[in-house]
């Protein structure tokens, strides 16, 4: 272990310690407190092993064909690490808007977003709309992580049709109106508002009742009005 070690793990810890107490990052700084270990001497789980198991030697020699097969598989995994949050290079057209990548990716307190959300429930069998308020079904926490995420809109959309009671064989249908505005940019309408999202399946791919939207971003610290940018009112993803 390098001298300078302890004080630097200990920095890193104070460091996301303070950005889980400030900001609302979820896991990532308890997966990076969990990743310092990485800087510390490579025999410290032998060290702890021993505490808790009998020494075991082993002096037969480790055959090729199995470093080869170790050294292949790290390959893939660092491969896989490295190219998949990349692939938002791959499927452009409104990655902030559809947030299809954001996940397990290298963008991070990149987009702000303003969100206004009118949701409409229909039973086809009497001909009945009626708009839902989401704080009916969800906590405060889980409508601020739904947000603007489609695949967590849809799947909202499947609990409703499925809890609400419907008057006849028809199933309920779901339809939701979105409006947008990232980074400032003027609110744009980014779902289809009319299709059923209590029928539309789960994929991985970009779904086809999700807009792109291409809308330039205004100038350095005004909105698309051109007002002060208000930060305030923004949440990030």
């Amino acid at each position: 272990m390098a001298t300078d070690a302890p004080d630097g793990i200990c920095a890193a810890v104070t460091f996301h310690l303070l950005n889980a107490w400030i900001f609302d990052l979820d896991i990532f700084p308890w997966l990076a407190i969990a990743a310092t270990t990485l800087f510390l001497s490579p025999s410290w789980p032998r060290r702890i092993l021993r505490l808790h198991l009998p020494a075991v030697e082993r002096n037969e020699p480790v055959s090729q064909r199995k470093q080869t097969l170790v050294l292949s598989l790290a390959a893939i995994y660092v491969a896989f690490q490295i190219l998949v949050p990349l692939r938002n290079f791959i499927h452009r057209g409104g990655i902030e808007w559809s947030c299809m990548e954001h996940r397990f990716s290298w963008q991070m307190m990149l987009h702000r977003h303003t969100i206004t959300t009118y949701l409409y429930v229909t039973d086809p069998n009497i001909g009945q709309d009626v708009q839902m308020e989401p704080e009916m079904y969800l906590s405060r926490k889980q409508i601020s992580r739904m947000g603007w995420r489609p695949d967590m809109v849809r799947q909202f959309a499947h609990y409703l049709a499925q809890r609400l009671p419907q008057y006849g064989s028809q199933p309920l249908q779901v339809e939701v109106r979105m409006f947008v505005s990232i980074n400032g940019r003027k609110p744009a309408l980014i779902f289809d508002p009319n299709v059923n999202l209590a029928a539309e399946p789960r994929t991985l791919k970009p779904p086809r009742w999700l807009r792109e939207i291409h809308d330039p971003l205004p100038p350095p610290g005004q909105d698309y009005s051109g007002e002060p940018y208000a930060h305030g009112s923004e949440s990030e993803p």
